[in-house]
């Protein structure tokens, strides 16, 4: 039997590092699923699910797809109990494989079976084609087998000579190894995509699922990820004295390294706004930076901003860490971005964090709206390589009443013009932002702040 093949570490190393991607395609048949993944001329076929006579006709036609080598994995899916479901295979399986090994020979290319299961071992060996096949990983090889009867004529033809010296010449050990090494891959890949998963479930829970409701105020917000989770942050804080603290945040890079950044950054943010001794939105972000950029690599910076509403006057206080400047916008077209000092928190020391940081205040009037974003919105590019920009993000405003529309209208508007202008071009960055609407006095006044509201969609992409 030409059988199993041990791939070192290094081995695997050195083909995971060709520099080719793996290209996958799944075809949901309702019972059961097949995936053709690609990887230079080796090409896979992994089937789970309920086998059946249909089932084997799917894979013929998925398999005429395939280019180069051809490996085919049936997986069984587990029980509670952690005891694998077998398949039912019944003899069109045996078809099955000898018209795609067939196909693979005419073309000069190898045929591979990954890991089969028990019952389709028994069926090949009660074939007696077993050693016909390319076997990679037979779980017969991890215990004693029983020992084999008289070989049939059909295995004996399978051993000779001449064939095994034709899949040596097609290099089948290569292929064989390939075959093995886009199979761990896959493997990989597939529970790195079911860990991002429940990551992206976690960050959404992170993030406030509902805005606050102020009296006289209203709110909207939008969070759109780049990837499964990013780098992006914001929050809303109950305080004493009808106050309501929101922060936002932008954390460097991608992915799960940002992640769990802009968790701890989101949530030593809410814990020193909650604390007494940090009254204003500055001692606030002087404490963070303490607290956290020990703890950042080189590579690695926060910008934040943390304000503070309060609902009875509507002035709202506020400082930066190297983050976008909010942009307050009027009925009648006036708009103003509100400049201030301040740097991001990770790369300076902290006394000249200290230093430049500030506390700066605008008062809303009736119908005024304040727009706090990261600078995903405002970067956002096209197929032409053009950003949206931050003037376009101020002109866009001047052509907004906020009186004659709902703060949930006017963001909504607002996000339809940045990605009206990136035309389907893939997402960059992250795209988080937080509007503040104080309503017109002659409408309905508010409820209490962080009053339960419906939930908004998340819009994550």
């Amino acid at each position: 039997m030409q059988g199993d093949i041990n791939v070192s570490v290094t081995q695997l190393k050195e083909l995971l590092e060709d520099g080719h991607e793996v290209h996958t395609t799944v075809f949901d048949l309702g019972e059961a699923t097949i995936e053709l993944s690609s990887k230079r001329d080796i090409s896979l076929l992994t089937v789970r699910g309920t086998y059946s006579a249909a089932l084997a006709k799917e894979i013929d036609k998925v398999s005429l797809r395939c280019q180069g080598s051809v490996g085919l994995e049936f997986v069984e899916e587990s029980l509670d109990a952690g005891v694998a479901r077998p398949m039912a295979f019944n003899s069109t399986v045996l078809a099955l494989l000898k018209t795609i090994k067939n196909r693979c020979e005419r073309r000069g290319e190898t045929f591979f079976i990954c890991s089969p299961p028990p019952r389709l071992v028994d069926m090949l060996r009660l074939a007696g084609v077993y050693d016909v096949y390319q076997i990679i990983g037979d779980p017969r090889q991890t215990r004693s087998a029983p020992p084999r009867a008289a070989a049939s004529k059909s295995e004996v033809i399978a051993r000779s000579p001449s064939v095994q010296r034709s899949s040596s010449d097609r290099g089948w050990k290569e292929k064989q190894k390939r075959i093995v090494h886009l199979n761990h891959s896959l493997k990989r890949t597939f529970n790195l995509e079911k860990g991002l998963d429940s990551a992206e479930k976690c960050v959404q829970k992170l993030l406030p699922q509902e805005a606050p409701f102020a009296e006289g105020f209203s709110f909207a917000f939008s969070y759109r990820s780049s990837e499964k989770i990013g780098g992006d942050f914001f929050d809303f804080i109950d305080l004493a004295g009808n106050r309501l603290g929101l922060s936002l945040g932008d954390v460097s890079g991608h992915g799960i390294d940002a992640a769990l950044v802009m968790g701890i950054s989101k949530k030593l943010i809410n814990i020193r706004a909650l604390d007494p001794r940090f009254c204003k939105p500055s001692a606030v972000l002087r404490q963070v930076s303490q607290d956290l950029s020990l703890d950042l690599s080189r590579q690695t910076f926060v910008t934040a901003i943390y304000g503070i509403l309060d609902v009875s006057t509507g002035v709202f206080q506020y400082a930066r860490a190297g983050h976008e400047n909010p942009i307050l916008f009027r009925p009648g077209g006036e708009q103003k971005i509100l400049r201030s000092r301040g740097v991001a928190i990770g790369p300076a020391t902290r006394a000249f964090f200290a230093s430049q940081i500030e506390d700066s205040s605008v008062r809303l009037a009736p119908g005024d709206c304040l727009l706090m974003c990261t600078d995903g919105l405002p970067e956002c590019r096209n197929d032409k390589r053009g950003t949206f920009s931050r003037e376009r993000l101020a002109f866009e405003l001047t052509q907004i009443e906020p009186g004659q529309h709902s703060c949930e209208e006017i963001l909504d508007h607002l996000l339809e013009r940045i990605l009206r202008y990136a035309a389907g071009h893939p997402q960059e960055d992250d795209m988080t932002a937080v509007l503040i609407q104080r309503l017109p006095e002659t409408e309905p006044r508010g409820q209490p702040v962080l009053a339960a509201a419906a939930p908004l969609d998340m819009g994550v992409s």
